[in-house]
C-alpha cells in the first residue's frame, strides 16, 4: 500500500515550466505520457477495488437483512405452542446468522447453553424442568473460576 501511495504522490506532484512556444516541459524524470499511463493504471486498480468492496458490502447487507428478519420472527407478538417451538428451525438459523455476522465475537456460557443445548433439552424432556436461571448462573460462576486458573 505504501508503494501505491508513493506512485500516486509522484504522479500528482510535479513541477513544470512553460517554454516560449507554450509547450509544457516537466522538470522531473516522469514525462506527461508516463504520468497519463500511470494514472490510467491507478484508476483501473481503484475501480477494481471499488467493485470488490461493492460485492463485500452487498453480501454484508444481505446477512444483516436476514438477521433482522430472523430477529423479527423470533420476537413476534404471538405466543407459540410448545410443539411449534420444537419444530422451529428459526432459532438455529438465528444462531447461524449471529456466527456469520460476528465471527470474532466472544460466546458467553449462557449463550452457548441456549444456542447449542436448549432445543435438544426441550425435545428430550418436554419441559424446561430443572433448567433455571440459578443453575445457569452457578455454571457461569464455575466457568469464571476455571477461566482464572
Amino acid at each position: 500500500m505504501y508503494l501505491f501511495a508513493q506512485i500516486v504522490l509522484k504522479m500528482c506532484t510535479f513541477q513544470f515550466t512553460i517554454e516560449e512556444d507554450l509547450q509544457i516541459v516537466p522538470l522531473d524524470p516522469l514525462s506527461l505520457q508516463t504520468r497519463g499511463t500511470l494514472l490510467k493504471q491507478v484508476a483501473s486498480r481503484l475501480k477494481r477495488d471499488l467493485e470488490v468492496d461493492g460485492i463485500v458490502l452487498a453480501e454484508a447487507n444481505e446477512m444483516v437483512t436476514e438477521l433482522e428478519e430472523n430477529l423479527q420472527k423470533s420476537s413476534g407478538p404471538s405466543r407459540k405452542k410448545f410443539e411449534e417451538v420444537l419444530r422451529s428451525d428459526n432459532d438455529c438459523e438465528l444462531v447461524r446468522n449471529l456466527r456469520n455476522a460476528m465471527p470474532d465475537a466472544v460466546v458467553t456460557p449462557k449463550l452457548h447453553l441456549v444456542a447449542a443445548h436448549l432445543v435438544p433439552y426441550l425435545r428430550a424432556n418436554q419441559s424446561w424442568g430443572r433448567l433455571t436461571e440459578q443453575s445457569i448462573e452457578a455454571f457461569h460462576a464455575l466457568f469464571n473460576t476455571l477461566n482464572c486458573l
